[in-house]
């Protein structure tokens, strides 16, 4: 066959191809168009958080339903995701006053203490609190008034907190004396459990 009858024969594949995938996204992109927005929000939920943040700019339907606060309902960030502190918690901030005033599970790695507070200010339902501290500069420092801030919040339905701190705040630290968790019990009484236990096995003793 000449040349360039191969070419159109390659050329008709291509477009019966594209065609054929366009016809996939459409069928998908209906399907998905009819799902109530509950559903769409439940199933984005199970995303991770730098998913459901991205699926903001796929369309206005996804947008709407990523900013749902059922969407929000657990939130769980283990590390910061940027190199400039103050960035990473404006963003966090920006996410808690659109979409996590449903929240029930939060967890954060540590941020300052009156921005804890702040955050807290917008998460009212939250049950489940941890906050992370690594070892070393990444944000012990951090990690002097978290408790305090907690209190000063109250979250109403607050049950469980945990708040991993590394060995090196650990030993000979005063921070956490009987008034300060008796202030925390006072003003969230709903609270049935603290933890302060790191995520490996260590040898020093937490003895409060």
């Amino acid at each position: 066959m000449p040349r360039g009858h191969e070419g159109v024969g390659s050329a008709d594949g291509a477009h019966a191809e594209a065609a054929e995938a366009g016809a996939h996204r459409s069928v998908s992109t209906g399907t998905l168009a009819a799902c109530p927005d509950a559903l769409l929000a439940k199933i984005l939920s199970h995303a991770s958080v730098h998913g459901r943040l991205l699926s903001r700019v796929v369309s206005r339907a996804w947008r709407a339903s990523a900013d749902e606060p059922a969407t929000w309902e657990h939130v769980h960030i283990t590390e910061y995701t940027c190199s400039d502190l103050g960035l990473f918690v404006s963003g966090l901030t920006s996410l808690a006053e659109r979409s996590l005033g449903s929240t029930t599970t939060l967890r954060i790695p540590v941020i300052p203490a009156h921005r804890v507070e702040a955050l807290l200010a917008h998460c009212g339902s939250v049950s489940h609190l941890s906050i992370d501290v690594p070892d070393g500069e990444g944000g012990a420092h951090h990690s002097d008034y978290v408790i305090a801030a907690v209190s000063k919040a109250s979250p109403p339905h607050l049950r469980h907190l945990k708040h991993a701190l590394p060995p090196s705040l650990l030993d000979s630290d005063e921070r956490y004396h009987r008034s300060s968790l008796r202030a925390l019990a006072k003003s969230c009484p709903n609270l049935r459990s603290l933890d302060f236990s790191l995520p490996a096995p260590c040898d020093v003793a937490v003895h409060r």
